[in-house]
């Protein structure tokens, strides 16, 4: 596999702030597409009206924020002006920043307030905020599984993780939850793929997807209820892509890209780097096209 062909990037930013950047949202209320919001590991929460600019302008939103490790941004499709964002960078890298919690919006992201509910080590690590179209939040923690809350946030309960009695769910390391277009939930915990088909209210025992390894990312296709695909990691390397075309019935692996840069080895694209540089993506017009990406050092 290699470069995307007639296909040019150009920075767009923030370059004016300090941290990884970890997490990106396109405002749903301006319709023109021109405002996102960019989360940065150790920088805070930033903001552009114009990112068609050549060179977008960035401001940040709140500098005294009681916490700036922004991991993950999401807003509720039921009311898109309430938009949450998680914390704390939990991949165990040397240079990880501890979050505090979870903050939520209520005014299109003008204003954030922490989530008292999360005021807890519970969300010192957050990998992911997601929202599902009836508007219940789910977070992918580090230490406390996946956690859900059906109220705005007021409080969460563990819904996928060791202690639940789910065949399979023997860690309490969620890594990363995304939403199906029928509504299912799929959530990866440290090695195992789970699904629920009430909304996140029940998991089901772990899927075999047909590679073994320990951080897992997941991705479903827009377009397809039944195509989700998965990207698993073991001792630091890419172990392999495999995807569903069932819902998860049946898992089959694919074969995994070759490096574009030749001057590594092509047997993985993530330098041994898959246990923090790893992420994965469908086409939202084509369930058949893939997108994963590693780091290029």
């Amino acid at each position: 596999m290699g470069p995307l062909a007639g296909v040019s990037w150009d920075e767009q930013g923030p370059n004016n702030q300090g941290g990884r950047t970890r997490a990106l949202m396109v405002d749903p209320n301006d319709v023109t597409g021109n405002t996102v919001f960019a989360g940065s590991v150790s920088g805070g929460l930033w903001k552009t009206t114009n990112i068609n600019a050549a060179s977008p302008t960035w401001t940040p939103v709140n500098d005294l924020l009681s916490n700036l490790a922004v991991i993950s941004i999401a807003y509720d499709p039921t009311n898109t002006q309430t938009m949450y964002f998680c914390t704390g960078e939990g991949y165990n890298n040397i240079d990880n920043v501890r979050g505090l919690g979870v903050f939520k919006s209520t005014n299109g992201g003008t204003t954030w307030t922490q989530l008292a509910s999360t005021n807890n080590s519970t969300f010192h690590y957050c990998q992911k905020v997601l929202v599902n179209s009836t508007g219940v939040v789910f977070v992918a923690t580090s230490s406390g599984g996946l956690q859900r809350s059906s109220n705005g946030g007021t409080t969460f309960t563990k819904v996928l993780g060791t202690g639940l009695g789910i065949t399979g769910a023997l860690s309490n390391f969620c890594y990363d939850v995304e939403l199906a277009s029928n509504g299912d939930i799929y959530s990866s915990l440290d090695g195992s793929v789970h699904k629920s088909t009430n909304a996140g209210v029940t998991f089901a025992a772990a899927q075999a997807i047909g590679v073994s390894g320990s951080r897992i990312e997941l991705a479903c296709a827009p377009n397809d209820m039944n195509y989700v695909y998965a990207v698993v990691e073991s001792g630091s390397a890419v172990a392999g892509i495999t995807r569903t075309i069932n819902g998860g019935t049946s898992w089959t692996v694919r074969t995994e890209p070759a490096d574009a840069d030749p001057g590594i080895p092509a047997s993985d694209f993530s330098r041994t780097q898959a246990w923090y540089d790893l992420t994965i993506a469908v086409d939202p017009n084509n369930k058949e096209r893939l997108f994963v990406g590693g780091v290029d050092l």
